[in-house]
């Protein structure tokens, strides 16, 4: 494993265990919306990108959007 993808696998692991407040997490999905890390380790691997709010939008779907379109992520 070379230095990107150890860089990258440990900052996925310090993200699913870095928590804010009492309820707080992080996470990090790639561009295509599967879930990288997250505290649910059983979510890791899976696509969100059918996930809706109560409006029936595509969230996840939709913050990969404007991430692109502002050239930033979030």
């Amino acid at each position: 494993m070379g230095f990107e993808q150890r860089a990258k696998a440990k900052v996925l692991k310090q993200t699913e265990s870095t928590r804010y407040g009492e309820d707080g997490y992080f996470l990090a999905k790639s561009d295509d919306t599967v879930k990288l890390a997250h505290p649910t380790s059983s979510t890791i691997g899976k696509n969100a990108g059918d996930l809706r709010q109560t409006d029936g939008e595509l969230i996840w779907r939709e913050f990969v959007s404007l991430g692109q379109r502002s050239g930033w992520g979030l």
